[in-house]
């Protein structure tokens, strides 16, 4: 077997990871929905209201990442083109048809039902077979699905030197997509190191009960907050932090296994993948050489860990006492503008810090500014302090 077929066998392997199976007891549940509620009377196609109904869009992909890059317009794609043309398509119709016929008590409606099940399987290896395809095709170039921020040879002949991809390079570039740790919703981590990524899966699926993914939440205690989704630099720092307290809380043989986490982060290249929904102008793949010079003066050394942990969880709280405020004297929309201003500027603080390993004072002015501007406006408390000591401590 060559290359390109390994790894075209490997990236189905993936998919079928990340492309969720079709449960029996939720089909039937569809099933009995349709039948009770009569929803065939007035379908135009009840194909497609029975896969809306199983919620197939949100199973084509589990992983986040994964789920962003192919929400651009991919969805509609995958049902008019990819399943509507198999035979499968009618046939299920048929069958879903001659379902409703039947009371859902009937003897001969569990027997239609796996029926159904084989379809939908085989119409889920029909978006399989459409995704590997899609990102096997040489002639197109580097897409989002290989690398986020890249552009189709087709769409950006310009940014093209000459550079051709052929299938193994293209294969194993989005397996890495399916293989990152999705942090959130938005941006996903993933290394070169195989055991890094071993023993992040390990930890992944210990504490948070997922293979592939830790949620963020609107909790201020949560490990990742919501408002710093759409800042990869702050999710990271957010998450690393998170990782040490997780060690130093936990029992000798997990808290070795989190230590060495941390020491492979620490020296091995890491991927960062960011692709925020519904805003792909941002999308974008960031390389880290190495992590070791923001982790040894910022995170081993404990009393620049604490001010910078009471800095950031200063930060969330401030944003979430700010918008909550703001929704009090029904200025919303203008209070976003001037949070969203406030992140950025200290996901410029904190890219500093992870690069460099020091602090930007450009942006730490800015940001103590904009702070003491929203407390103003919008009577907000705020505690200055854990900014002052990361500025001693920088």
């Amino acid at each position: 077997m060559n290359d390109s077929l390994r790894y075209k066998g490997m990236y189905r392997e993936k998919l079928n990871e990340i492309i969720e199976d079709f449960q029996y007891d939720e089909v039937r549940k569809a099933i009995h929905e349709i039948i009770k509620n009569k929803t065939y009377e007035k379908s135009k196609d009840i194909v497609t209201d029975f896969l809306k109904q199983i919620n197939f869009s949100k199973k084509l992909s589990s992983h986040p990442v994964f789920a962003n890059l192919i929400s651009q317009g991919k969805i509609a794609t995958l049902y008019n083109v990819v399943l509507k043309k198999p035979v499968e398509y009618t046939l299920l119709r048929e069958k879903i048809t001659e379902i409703t016929k039947k009371s859902i008590e009937d003897p001969d409606t569990e027997n239609i039902i796996n029926e159904i099940m084989q379809l939908l399987r085989k119409l889920r290896k029909s978006v399989i077979d459409y995704f590997l395809e899609m990102v096997g095709e040489e002639e197109m170039g580097l897409r989002h699905l290989h690398a986020p921020g890249s552009v189709a040879r087709k769409e950006g002949r310009n940014l093209y030197f000459g550079e051709k991809y052929n299938q193994e390079v293209l294969y194993k570039l989005a397996s890495r997509i399916c293989d990152s740790i999705a942090l959130g919703d938005n941006m996903g981590i993933y290394s070169e190191n195989e055991n890094l990524m071993l023993i992040l899966k390990q930890m992944v699926l210990k504490w948070f009960n997922f293979s592939y993914k830790i949620e963020a939440s609107e909790d201020e205690k949560a490990v990742l907050n919501k408002n710093e989704a759409n800042y990869p630099y702050a999710t990271l720092l957010a998450f690393i932090l998170w990782l040490v307290d997780a060690a130093e809380g936990e029992a000798n043989d997990q808290k070795e296994l989190l230590h060495s986490l941390i020491e492979s982060i620490k020296s091995s290249p890491i991927q960062i993948i960011f692709v925020p929904r519904k805003k792909p102008e941002k999308w974008t793949t960031i390389n880290l050489p190495r992590l070791d010079m923001f982790i040894d003066k910022w995170i081993i050394n404990k009393e620049a860990r604490y001010e910078l942990k009471a800095f950031r969880n200063e930060i969330v709280r401030f944003v979430v006492n700010a918008r909550k405020a703001a929704r009090r004297k029904g200025k919303m929309e203008e209070a976003d503008k001037s949070i969203e201003l406030l992140m950025n500027y200290y996901e410029m603080l904190i890219q500093s810090l992870i690069v460099n390993g020091s602090v930007d004072f450009y942006a730490l002015r800015r940001l103590i500014d904009l702070i003491i501007e929203i407390s103003n406006k919008y009577d907000v408390r705020t505690y200055l302090k854990p900014l002052s000591l990361v500025e001693k401590t920088g």
